[in-house]
Order: C-alpha cells, then structure tokens, then sequence
C-alpha cells in the first residue's frame, strides 16, 4: 500500500504533489532495481554492497528526497541496503496480489525488512542540482509530518516550500494501489 499528499505553499502558489510507499507493481519494480545495481546503474555504492553480500538486499519503497542546501523535492526509490537477521530464511512467495500475481519472483517487502533484516548503509542521494547529499524522508516519516499538520488548524507542515521557503500546506491525501 502506498499514500500520496498534496502540498501547496500559500506564498507562491506552487503545488507539489507526492507517492510514497509501493504499488502493484513493486515485485517488478524490485526486481529491476536489483537487476540495475548488480550491473552498477545505480553506482559503486549499491553494486559493491551486493557483491560483498551476496544475501543483501535493498529497500526499493518510494521515498521522498528533500535538499537542505538548494530546497529541491522530489521522490525516488529509498535504496537503503539490508542484510539478513541471524538465521532468516527468506520464504517462497506464493503470489503477490490478485490483480499481479508475480509468482516466483523474488523481492523483499518493507514488512520483511523492518522484521528479518537489519539495516548495514543508507544510500546517499546526491541533489541533481546542487550536488548536496540529499535528506531521506520515508512514508511512516511523512506520515507523522502530515498527521502534524492534519492537527494544525492551518494545517501546515515543517516541509519548506523548494521556492520560497515558506512551510508547506496540506492540501490533500490518496491511498494509491
């Protein structure tokens, strides 16, 4: 399951509008994450972490990515890299839903990571246009962020506006497949 917020700055008028989390289609997404990062697409980072852990594994939920430096939003895969608790055999996955069954393929959901994996490097998202290291912002952390502002009467949140930055508002919510 994954969410999406809308958030509007009064100031300047410029809307963002955000999916986090996963969808149907995450064993695939997944699976070519993985493909990527073994062949290095993804850089020296994920591609030596896998090949020093051949039973390592990586976080591919949508995530938000904030710049301190230049204010720059947008998201992208976490790609935080796991490896296995002590004595955790991953189980064969029957399928992975109704409408895209996925079965036989190999992925590792949120669940499985927060449970059976412990977590060894972040990924280091590099700002496309400042080239400073990029904050990491998970959907269970918007979550609290958005539930904060939900309460606010004005119902802004402590995420500045990549323009002006002014604090966002909270303009809207979706639970997307």
């Amino acid at each position: 399951m994954a969410n999406g917020w809308i958030l509007a700055c009064k100031s300047c008028a410029k809307k963002y509008r955000f999916r986090l989390g996963c969808g149907f289609l995450f064993p695939k997404v997944y699976e070519e994450t993985i493909k990527k990062a073994k062949k290095g697409e993804l850089g020296k980072q994920i591609q030596s972490f896998l090949e020093k852990n051949p039973d390592g594994v990586i976080d591919c939920d949508k995530v938000l990515l904030r710049c301190d430096h230049c204010g720059l939003l947008f998201t992208d895969l976490d790609l935080a890299m796991y490896n296995p608790s002590q004595q955790y055999e991953p189980e064969p996955k029957p399928f992975w839903s109704i409408a895209c069954r996925f079965e036989g393929a190999e992925y590792v959901t949120k669940r499985e990571l927060e449970d059976h994996y412990d977590l060894v490097e972040r990924y280091e998202h590099i700002c496309p246009k400042c080239h400073a290291v990029m904050d990491v912002i998970t959907m269970a952390e918007m979550e609290k962020k958005m539930r904060r502002a939900f309460q606010n009467e004005d119902q802004m949140s402590d995420i500045p506006c990549p323009e002006c930055k002014k604090p966002l508002q909270l303009t809207g919510f979706m639970n997307w497949d």
